[in-house]
């Protein structure tokens, strides 16, 4: 078998060439493999109103686009109308659309000279009733994200006591790119408990806000083991209300640094305070 055979398309990525002049690459090769997870799902019966589940990790392994690749590539192709992306459950999946009318154009009946598709040409085909169609389904998107969006910013107010706004534009871009990744609900309200944990009573509180929890080090947030602080416990004999004179608190805290590091400090200083008490006695008896 020659090198050229070891190469050619038998068990590699496919790509549809037309697809690739009309939009790159990257964005045919992600196609592609959208096309095929459709064919997987539709012979489940997995396929609602043209909605099928698509993860990042399984499109990176089949075609090795990086997320960064994946996310400009999903972008590129749902502005030119070929694809609808939207998040639905709890936790939010994806789930993706291929509008089969708008690659028929390019796939069919596009081709420009030299070869080459023209996808100016295919948008100025879409009819008005396609464009209601696309505008109705990117409403429908919107909405969902705006229940996580509230959802995310009201958890992560019930647990810092602010007042953040899920209809602020950076909060809601912080989110979109981290569930564009993959991340779901659960992972955000894990973030934010984590990092409460972590910040919260400390000089670092100011920093329980979107644009840092939701941001590049989201992972590192997410991946991190909570430490809760460690609460010291004084017994009865240290506590306030047992109103020590200043001696008698240095005397107990004397007694307690010159003693062995494993005797019981607490039973020592315990006793120390009931010869303090029959010290007092006396001297009231004297009087």
């Amino acid at each position: 078998m020659g090198l050229v055979s070891m190469i050619a398309s038998n068990n590699y990525i496919v790509v549809n060439k037309q697809l690739a002049r009309a939009f790159g690459l990257a964005e045919a090769v992600l196609l592609g493999e959208l096309a095929s997870q459709m064919e997987y799902w539709q012979q489940r019966g997995e396929v609602n109103d043209g909605y099928f589940y698509s993860t990042i990790e399984n499109v990176k392994e089949s075609t090795t686009l990086s997320d960064k690749r994946q996310r400009s590539a999903l972008t590129a192709l749902k502005d030119a109308g070929i694809i609808d992306v939207k998040l639905a459950g709890m936790p939010a999946k994806r789930y993706i659309r291929i509008n089969e009318n708008q690659l028929a154009p390019i796939l069919l009946n596009n081709s420009g000279q030299n070869g080459e598709t023209s996808f100016a040409k295919t948008a100025e085909q879409v009819t008005p009733k396609q464009r209601t169609n696309n505008n109705n389904i990117n409403n429908n998107k919107n909405n969902n994200n705006k229940e996580i969006y509230k959802d995310i910013v009201d958890y992560l107010n019930s647990k810092t006591g602010q007042n953040f706004r899920s209809s602020t534009k950076a909060t809601q871009q912080h989110i979109n790119a981290r569930l564009q990744e993959g991340f779901t609900l659960e992972d955000f309200k894990r973030v934010v408990d984590n990092m409460c944990i972590a910040w919260k009573n400390s000089e670092f509180e100011q920093y329980l806000r979107p644009s840092t929890l939701f941001g590049s080090k989201f992972e590192n947030y997410l991946n991190r083991k909570p430490q809760g602080k460690r609460t010291e416990i004084k017994p009865n004999w240290m506590q306030p209300s047992m109103q020590l004179g200043s001696a008698e608190m240095h005397a107990i805290q004397q007694a307690m640094s010159e003693g062995e590091p494993e005797k019981d400090f607490a039973a020592e200083a315990k006793a120390f305070q009931e010869r303090l008490q029959e010290v007092r006695d006396m001297g009231c008896t004297q009087k």
